[in-house]
């Protein structure tokens, strides 16, 4: 998703707007995409709005369609299989 992302933007942007275009932060954020920029450029931020709502519906652990979950005061993206694994899973828990 992210090399998407930036493949669009590279694609998109004109000479001017990439001068000017720089990531502050590329992150997950509450279960979905976060990119933070220096200096709003209109064509990017379309771009990076696009990809932010894309993100709620992409597993971030392997790229399958999934959905976004809040659990437990957390939140991730996840489909199926994913969300099996990862319920299986104890945090804070003495094996």
């Amino acid at each position: 998703m992210v090399e998407r992302l930036f493949a669009d933007l590279d694609a998109t942007l004109t000479p001017a707007e990439r001068a000017s275009f720089q990531v502050a932060a590329l992150r997950e954020r509450d279960g979905r995409l976060s990119v933070e920029t220096y200096a709003p450029v209109p064509a990017a931020q379309a771009l990076i709005k696009a990809a932010v709502k894309a993100s709620t519906q992409i597993c971030q652990n392997c790229g399958a369609p999934g959905k976004r979950r809040t659990f437990s005061g957390w939140a991730a993206t996840l489909c199926p299989p994913c969300r099996q694994r990862l319920g299986a899973m104890r945090i804070g828990g003495g094996d």
